[in-house]
Parts: C-alpha cells; sequence; structure tokens
C-alpha cells in the first residue's frame, strides 16, 4: 500500500503478485485435494503456475478444477485480462522476466491486481477483520460480478468494429465524395444488407442498428453501446469459437489498415490536386480512386455488418452442424482474402483502384448467395463461395 500511494506502481506489483500467485496455488491445491501440486519453481520439475491453476480441467480433462467454481468466472476472467490474454499486460511473465519498465507500468493495472489480491483475502477475513472495510469490499465485489474483460480476443474484436465504424461512417470521407454515388451503392446492396441482417436472427434493437451502420447514419456512441451491452460467455470457450474469433480478428485487423489508407490516401490526394501538385498520371489514378471508394465503402460496411453478425451469435458455434460448420468457414476464410488482397491494392505503394474495383464487385456477388444461402439454411460445402 506504501508504494501504491508513492505511485510506484510497478513496485507494489512486484510485491503483490507473488503473494497473489502463492495463495492461490495453496487454494488450489487444497480445493482440488493434490498437495503435490505446491511445489516452488525447481529446475528439474514443473510446478503449478497461472496457466494450470485458472485451467478449468485438471489431469489432461479428467477431473473438473473446483477452484474455478469457488472464486466465479468473471473472477477468473479478470485475472487472465492481466496475466494470460496474449494481447493483454500479461504482468507476471513480462515482469519477472524483464520485459516490462517498472516505471511504467500504470495506475490501471496496480488497482486491478491490488482489488484481486484483496477479494481473495476477504474470503478468509472474519466478521470482525471486516469492520472498516466493508465499503471497499463491497466495491470490489461490485466491479468483479459486472467484469468485462479488456484483452479477451472478443473484446479486441469488439474495439476494433468500433474502430473500423468510426472511419466508414466519418463526415471527412463525405467532403471529397459524391453523396450520391455513396446512396445509389447503397441502393444498389441493399438486399444483400437486408438478407444479413436478417439471416442473424438478432432482436429488434441490433436489427435497427445494423441497418443504420449500413446507411451510415448510425452514430459511434450508438455503435460503442450497442456492442458493449451484448451479452456473452469468456470463460473456456471451445476450439470452433477460438477459430471463428481468430478469423474474424484478422479481417477485423485488416479493415481498420484499409480504413486508416483510404482515408489517408483520400485527404493527401485531395489537397495535393487542389494545390495543383498532382501529375497527369496521379490525377488519373485520383479520378479512379475517387471512382473506386463508394463501392468499397459500401462493401466495408456489409463486411463489418457480417462481422457483427458472428460477434454476436459467437457463444453458438459449438452448437453448428457440421455441415453448417464446413460451410462458415469456408466463408470467414473468402472473406479474410478479400480482406487481405483489397489491403494489398489499395496500399500507397500500389494504389491498384480498377483492380479493387473489380475483386470487390466479384466479392460482392458472392456475398449475396451467401446471404441468401444462409436464410434458406443451404449450407452446401460444394458450392463455390
Amino acid at each position: 500500500m506504501d508504494k501504491l500511494q508513492d505511485q510506484r506502481y510497478g513496485e507494489a506489483i512486484i510485491l503483490i503478485l507473488p503473494q497473489l500467485e502463492h495463495g492461490l496455488r495453496c487454494l488450489f491445491a487444497t480445493l482440488n485435494n493434490c498437495p503435490e501440486r505446491l511445489l516452488t519453481a525447481q529446475c528439474s520439475e514443473f510446478y503449478t503456475t497461472f496457466d494450470e491453476i485458472l485451467a478449468p480441467d485438471l489431469n489432461d480433462g479428467k477431473e473438473r478444477n473446483k477452484l474455478i467454481e469457488f472464486i466465479g468466472d468473471n473472477v477468473v476472467v479478470a485475472m487472465q485480462d492481466i496475466l494470460l490474454f496474449p494481447d493483454g499486460p500479461r504482468l507476471r511473465d513480462r515482469l519477472s522476466h524483464g520485459e516490462l519498465c517498472v516505471q511504467m507500468v500504470p495506475r490501471v493495472l496496480a488497482n486491478h491486481t491490488m482489488g484481486l489480491a484483496l477479494f481473495f483475502a476477504a474470503l478468509f477475513l472474519n466478521a470482525k477483520d471486516r469492520l472498516g472495510l466493508e465499503s471497499e469490499l463491497r466495491q470490489i465485489h461490485e466491479a468483479l460480478t459486472n467484469y468485462r474483460p479488456v484483452f479477451h480476443p472478443y473484446s479486441i474484436i469488439v474495439s476494433m468494429i468500433i474502430d473500423v465504424h468510426e472511419r466508414i461512417s466519418g463526415h471527412h470521407w463525405v467532403k471529397h465524395l459524391s453523396e450520391g454515388e455513396i446512396q445509389e451503392q447503397v441502393l444498389v446492396h441493399n438486399e444483400t444488407a437486408h438478407f444479413i441482417i436478417v439471416k442473424n436472427k438478432v432482436d429488434d434493437h441490433s436489427k435497427n442498428v445494423m441497418e443504420k451502420m449500413f446507411e451510415g447514419t448510425a452514430s459511434h456512441n450508438e455503435v460503442r453501446l450497442w456492442l458493449k451491452r451484448i451479452p456473452s460467455l469468456f470463460l473456456h470457450r471451445p476450439r470452433v469459437e477460438w477459430e471463428v474469433l481468430g478469423s474474424l480478428r484478422r479481417t477485423a485487423a485488416d479493415l481498420v489498415v484499409i480504413g486508416e489508407t483510404v482515408e489517408r490516401s483520400l485527404e493527401t490526394r485531395s489537397q495535393m490536386l487542389e494545390e495543383r501538385q498532382l501529375r497527369s498520371r496521379q490525377r488519373a489514378t485520383h479520378r479512379r480512386m475517387l471512382k473506386s471508394i463508394p463501392l468499397v465503402l459500401i462493401c466495408m460496411c456489409l463486411v463489418l455488418i457480417v462481422v457483427c453478425g458472428f460477434v454476436i451469435d459467437i457463444n453458438s458455434c459449438a452448437m453448428w452442424t457440421d455441415k453448417k460448420q464446413k460451410f462458415q468457414r469456408r466463408f470467414l476464410r473468402m472473406i479474410e482474402k478479400y480482406c487481405q488482397n483489397l489491403k494489398s491494392l489499395t496500399s500507397s505503394n500500389k494504389n491498384r483502384w480498377d483492380e479493387s474495383t473489380t475483386i470487390t464487385a466479384e466479392f460482392l456477388n458472392k456475398l449475396f448467395m451467401y446471404s441468401v444461402k444462409t436464410n434458406i439454411n443451404e449450407f452446401d460445402s460444394n458450392v463455390e463461395l
């Protein structure tokens, strides 16, 4: 606590993490009746780490880990967020291996770690010891009860969706483009958007937000609040769910890059055109870009809606039939391939806008076929996507 008050947050975490880890190791060994797992680090033997302590099963899946039920799913996820998720701070291993600058550790991570330590300490406090701590312990309990992970792949994808939506719906694009051309593309591909949204069988609010996302009328805050409130399960998910999340993440990451590239190219080229700095060939490229972007923009909106649909329904992946699973995997690979190709063609060192238009038109035809077939439950693995 002295370290926290002195704002030496990294040092505070270094002091509390070994105690937290060993305390959990003792609790893990006691609850699961395996005292032999109370090993400390030895060069000749493996010892029980956070990966094993927070795992769902013991002995290669033969027994359930009783610690998980004892502390609750949300507490486990809160610990995984700072200790285990690849995109998280991974405090334990990075601090212990000198990969993290102690002076750069932020206060929020120290508070998170201390909150978890106090939560576990409070489990074994009697009523007398709790006197004077009721308010603080209640706040910690409420925070953990309502905890949603920050670094879980699901959460990373949601953040990317919000980022992409903000970019492709921004008014800074419209001032360089023809509003009529954008609306024309909206009308042309409205049926595809309708099929994609209906396919997801979402509630009326989600349907309304997704429709507005496609039309370009959904506000950034509206999309953010909608996605943050979607209920989801985060702990110990099946393999197929992780595979889908991985594919969605790669697609969302490509959309982020495409959005950044197109926005930057549009701003830079338009400014250079106004200042008469573009040569003849560059002006021709600029015209092709302006002609291509409305179609690319609408396609990005449709892909974003597809990603949202999978995110909303992510916990049902385990219930897919083998036929549907195979179909969906092929479809996700098709989207990944399109986004990878579009990212390459729209990069600043290529600027191949005619080809971008061609592959986008082909992709939109395939996307329409997919949306129709999923609405009539025709998951034919022989159909070319």
